[in-house]
């Protein structure tokens, strides 16, 4: 196996190092900094994909008729439900709280059953 395919198939830190290690070994200076540098590269782009947040799960207008009957626990509009809340007011709850009432309004507001209803 190279070190390529150790870095692809996720093998940990310490194998793909000792293993390149090992490599490594009696290289030139020149050929070996080529190497650490394309094995630095390969692990570096691996992390930045394992680190890129998934797209959001858009949800069925059936989830979002469920979520419009969430009740608001705090605010100007305190008790009420998602749907009888002005959208201008939950667009603002998704962008400012940060709890997961604010990921299910922002998912809520972003339902195109919601969007076509409500704008």
């Amino acid at each position: 196996m190279s070190v390529e395919e150790k870095v692809d198939a996720g093998k940990s830190a310490k194998d793909v190092f000792s293993f390149a290690l090992h490599e490594a070994e009696g290289l030139s200076k020149e050929i070996s900094k080529h190497f650490w540098t394309r094995l630095g590269t390969m692990i570096n782009s691996k992390l930045k994909d394992a680190t890129e947040a998934p797209e959001p799960k858009a949800i069925t207008d059936d989830q979002a008729r469920n979520l419009g009957k969430l009740v608001i626990p705090k605010g100007k509009h305190k008790g009420k439900t998602l749907n009888d809340i002005p959208i201008d007011y939950l667009e603002w709850v998704a962008d400012n709280w940060t709890c997961q009432i604010g990921e299910a309004v922002r998912k809520y507001i972003e339902s195109p059953g919601v969007r076509a209803e409500r704008r």
